[in-house]
């Protein structure tokens, strides 16, 4: 952690999503083991319920924000939030909704699944969700495009952009985890 803070003070941009990403698909790799583990005991006639302890070190709000904000049929009414204020703070303290079956849920979500939820804040980030689709060369044609441009005709941030999604390694922590965006 030192190196990183040392970076930071520095003024040295550092990529910490990868990370924390990597640290997210870490857990919840771990909760389908436990779950898998669990149904393994419990059909070979364990006594129901168990007590399972799982330790996470992920920031699991992340993934349910993220499906707040895709899944119309399990999102509770966000807050209203003032300009300028981060997407995240809609969701901040709101009481999530009682859902008997979430797997039911979700399966009967999918002509209600919103695949580009942040489109409605197009006006902060419209480069990066435009109104129409955009065609992304592949990373060969970047790199092409880098040297006959010289880099400083590119705008870094679209680059980071689409550099985010090609499948990679996410070098996390603790572990090495597959990014398949894909």
């Amino acid at each position: 952690m030192f190196p990183i803070a040392v970076h930071l003070t520095r003024g040295n941009p550092i990529a910490l999503a990868p990370t924390v990403l990597a640290s997210l698909y870490n857990d919840l790799r771990l909760f389908k083991e436990t779950i898998v583990g669990l149904t393994k005991i419990t059909t070979e006639g364990a006594k129901v319920p168990l007590k399972v302890e799982v330790n996470v070190q992920s920031p699991l709000y992340l993934v349910q924000v993220w499906v707040w904000e895709r899944f119309k049929n399990l999102q509770p009414k966000p807050k209203f939030i003032n300009n300028g204020d981060h997407v995240l703070m809609r969701w901040h303290l709101v009481k999530p909704l009682t859902v008997e079956s979430v797997r039911l849920a979700l399966d009967s979500a999918a002509d209600g699944f919103i695949w580009r939820p942040y489109v409605q804040y197009a006006d902060k980030c419209g480069m990066f969700y435009p109104k129409d689709g955009t065609l992304v060369p592949l990373k060969k044609d970047l790199d092409i495009g880098l040297k006959k441009k010289k880099k400083k005709d590119l705008d870094k941030k679209i680059l980071s952009f689409v550099m985010s999604l090609r499948v990679s390694e996410l070098v996390g922590f603790e572990s090495i985890e597959q990014y398949l965006p894909h």
